[in-house]
């Protein structure tokens, strides 16, 4: 999914517009063995404060990764984190 569409998809979901921040590579490793690698795109969205969400596709569920930044998620990284760990892996 391009940037664009995930942020009309992110809109409807949150209820608030938002905008592209930036693409940030990230590579969570667990035990010295690769976890999880890919791109997880940063976002804005348009509400007081002006709060980030983090985004990707998980291809093994084929959906679509929406993580709020709110403790304990404060980055790209963390968020991928907050993830696996929700999923068991």
């Amino acid at each position: 999914m391009s940037p664009d569409q995930i942020a009309e998809v992110l809109a409807k979901k949150e209820g608030s517009p938002c905008r592209f921040v930036q693409a940030v590579e990230v590579t969570e490793r667990f035990k010295g063995k690769v976890a999880w690698t890919g791109t997880v795109l940063v976002f804005a969205l348009n509400r007081p404060p002006d709060e980030l969400c983090y985004s990707w596709v998980d291809p093994d569920a084929k959906s679509l990764v929406t993580v709020l930044n709110r403790p304990p998620v404060e980055s790209p990284e963390t968020a991928v984190r907050a993830y696996i760990v929700s999923r068991g892996k």
